[in-house]
């Protein structure tokens, strides 16, 4: 099994893509394909300036079985240190 793939490729298409470092939540083999699911910290200039939280988004990333990214989409968004 290659979670590590799985894990390397996501975080890689993090730092490409959305421009920022990942925390990994999960990963897991889905049929032929693997689906990750990441969190990212979302930079408002809004939230910054009046002295917020930071944002956080989940992300599901989904591979294919040569670990390239077949699809994403933003899962939703809470203040850190929020429950999710």
């Amino acid at each position: 099994m290659s979670v590590e793939k799985a894990t390397q490729a996501v975080c890689d298409f993090s730092r490409k893509v959305l421009n920022k470092p990942c925390q990994l939540v999960s990963v897991k083999k889905k049929n032929q394909n693997w689906l990750a699911e990441i969190e990212v910290v979302e930079e408002d200039q809004y939230m910054i300036k009046r002295g917020r939280d930071e944002t956080v988004a989940l992300y599901e990333v989904e591979l294919n079985e040569t670990f390239g990214v077949i699809s994403y989409n933003r899962m939703g968004l809470r203040l850190r240190g929020a429950v999710a």
